[in-house]
């Protein structure tokens, strides 16, 4: 199978999740720290992008 045939999706990578002073920061901070999950993640789309994956960025959106 081609990695041109695969996506990453990344689904509410938004700062109010993911930045300091961020509406929902303090509720996911911790879980976030805990398992490295920023880290990772631009691990994982550095290496899509690379590979020649599709990257999606999805916000949810009121």
């Amino acid at each position: 199978m081609s990695n041109a045939s695969t996506a990453v999706v990344f689904i509410e990578f938004q700062n109010d999740f993911t930045s300091p002073g961020g509406v929902l920061h303090e509720a996911v901070s911790d879980s976030n720290n805990a398992n490295s999950t920023l880290e990772n993640a631009a691990k994982l789309l550095a290496a899509a992008r690379e590979s020649g994956a599709t990257i999606i960025h999805y916000p949810f959106t009121d």
